[in-house]
C-alpha cells in the first residue's frame, strides 16, 4: 500500500521584541519533538513537542549558559528542521516552521486506522449495510485521497448496489492510482461492457 501526500514548503517566521526571555516555538502539523543543543555542544535536550513556549533564562543552565542555541524539530514523516538562535537574552522569539513532508514514508499509524477502517466497511458491505459503509469509505478518501484499495472497495460495493456508472468511476480512481492492479482493470473492462462502451 503506497500512502502519498501533498510536499509541505518549509518558512521560518523569526519575530523578536523587547522582554524576557522565551521561544514560541509551533509548527505545522503540531507534535513535533523539540530538541535544544547549544551550538558547538554535542549533548541536546528534549523540551517536549510543538506548540510550545520556552522560558530559555530557566533552561540556560541544563544548557551550559548563555550563547547561540541550535532548535531541532523533528516528527515520524516529515525532514528534520533546524533553526540556528543567537545570544537572545531579553528578547522573546516566535518561530513557526511548516514542516516538509518525506516522500513515500510509510506511517504506520495511518496504514493501521485505514486498514482497520477498510475491514469495517467491507463488514458492513457484506450485512448490505451500504449506507454505513460508504460513510465509512469517505472519511478515508478525505483523509487518504491516495489508496488505491479504498477507491476498489467502493466499486465493488457500488456494484453490488447495481450502480454500475458510479462503480465504473470509483474502479477507474482505483486504476489511476494503482495501473498495475489487473482486477481492477479487469473490472473496468466488464463494466465497460455492459454499459455498452459508454464511460
Amino acid at each position: 500500500m503506497r500512502i502519498s501526500v501533498p510536499f509541505l514548503v518549509l518558512s521560518v517566521f523569526v519575530l523578536s521584541a523587547c522582554g524576557s526571555t522565551t521561544v514560541q516555538l509551533t509548527s505545522q502539523p503540531e507534535g513535533a519533538n523539540v530538541f535544544l543543543k547549544p551550538l558547538g555542544s554535542g549533548s541536546q535536550k528534549n523540551v517536549g513537542v510543538t506548540p510550545q513556549t520556552l522560558n530559555l533564562d530557566e533552561l540556560a543552565g541544563e544548557l551550559g549558559g548563555s550563547g547561540p542555541i541550535w532548535v531541532e524539530l523533528t516528527k515520524d514523516g516529515y525532514t528534520k528542521t533546524r533553526v540556528l538562535l543567537t545570544d537572545m537574552l531579553g528578547t522573546d522569539v516566535s518561530i513557526s516552521v511548516d514542516l516538509e513532508e518525506i516522500p513515500g514514508f510509510f506511517n504506520q499509524d495511518i496504514a493501521n486506522e485505514v486498514v482497520g477502517s477498510l475491514f469495517t466497511a467491507q463488514k458492513h458491505i457484506r450485512n448490505k449495510q451500504y449506507k454505513e459503509a460508504e460513510e465509512i469509505i469517505k472519511k478515508i478518501k478525505e483523509k487518504s485521497p491516495n489508496i488505491a484499495a479504498v477507491y476498489e472497495l467502493e466499486g465493488g460495493s457500488l456494484f453490488v448496489q447495481s450502480k454500475r456508472k458510479e462503480s465504473l468511476d470509483a474502479y477507474k480512481q482505483a486504476f489511476k492510482i494503482n495501473p498495475k492492479n489487473v482486477d481492477t482493470k479487469r473490472m473496468i473492462d466488464l463494466l465497460e461492457k455492459n454499459l455498452g462502451g459508454k464511460p
